[in-house]
Parts: C-alpha cells; sequence; structure tokens
C-alpha cells in the first residue's frame, strides 16, 4: 500500500511540473502576436530620399499609428 501512495506521489509530481511548464510557457510567449494577421511589404527608396537614419528595428507608423518595425535594410534589390 505504502508503495502505491508513492506512485500517486510521484505522479501528482510529474503531472504538476508538466503544467508548471505550460503556465511559464504561457506567461512568457507573446500569444497575442502568435495569432496576429502578418504582412511583409518590401519598400525600395534611394539613399538621396534621406534614408540615412533609417535603422533596423525602428518603428513603422500609418496615419501616427504603430503598425510594424522595420526588420531588414539592404543596399541592393533582392
Amino acid at each position: 500500500m505504502k508503495r502505491e501512495h508513492e506512485s500517486i506521489k510521484a505522479g501528482l509530481f510529474v503531472l504538476a511540473g508538466i503544467v508548471l511548464t505550460g503556465v511559464v510557457v504561457f506567461v512568457l510567449s507573446d500569444l497575442d502576436k502568435l495569432f496576429e494577421k502578418r504582412q511583409e511589404v518590401k519598400v525600395y527608396y534611394g539613399l538621396g530620399d534621406g534614408l540615412l537614419g533609417l535603422k533596423e528595428g525602428a518603428s513603422v507608423t500609418l496615419g501616427g499609428q504603430p503598425i510594424g518595425q522595420v526588420v531588414r535594410i539592404t543596399d541592393k534589390v533582392e
């Protein structure tokens, strides 16, 4: 009988660990962005248009509202 109780305790301990792991993953992940609609937009500008201060990670706005960020800047057309 004692052995059966130890098995139940071990099973509950493992189950609690699995639940705790799930809670940690849920808290640390950004689930809002997981289901958010995404769209990649490529924009081509010449350096003469004044893009010298543009950096990766910079906020992109539309009508004053943030809608995304700059992911990559390259010096050639892909």
